[in-house]
């Protein structure tokens, strides 16, 4: 961690933070004193945090949309051919 966060020139502590989030959210998996590593499989999410990330996905897609001028249709329209 220590080695990261001076190549981020980021506080240790934030990297120590993120570290945590990383595991609680099931994204990596942390040994003591063999370190982390990437989970070997994806985190699995509840029916509601997947909703609230989509929730949210979409709201970021709408302002950006809002941001371009593009109309409501067209954003259906591009979500609709995916």
């Amino acid at each position: 961690m220590r080695e990261l966060a001076v190549q981020l020139r980021v506080n240790r502590n934030t990297v120590s933070r993120a570290y945590v989030e990383l595991e609680s959210d099931g994204v990596i998996v942390t040994n003591s004193g063999a370190g982390s590593r990437v989970a070997s499989e994806p985190p699995q999410l509840s029916v509601m945090e997947r909703r609230e990330r989509l929730k949210h996905a979409v709201e970021e897609l709408r302002r950006e949309a809002r941001r371009l001028s593009v109309s409501d249709k067209e954003l259906r329209e591009a979500v609709n051919r995916g």
